[in-house]
């Protein structure tokens, strides 16, 4: 079992378990330096994490236009 796996098997609402597949989307960007790109900002993986769940979904919609 990878990580991915334990990650989605857990006991976590759908809601947020989107949550944090949007979160890992935007953490590489991040690592990928391609923030800046994709979401007219640029940010680092602990700017990502200080999200509020609204930012996250926001830079996420933005990232998939």
């Amino acid at each position: 079992m990878n990580c991915d796996d334990l990650l989605y098997s857990a006991d976590v609402p759908t809601d947020d378990k989107e949550l944090m597949g949007k979160k890992e989307r935007l953490y590489s960007l991040a690592a990928c330096g391609k923030t800046k790109q994709f979401l007219g900002t640029e940010f680092s993986i602990e700017q990502i994490q200080g999200m509020s769940k609204e930012d996250i979904d926001k830079y996420h919609s933005r990232y998939e236009s």
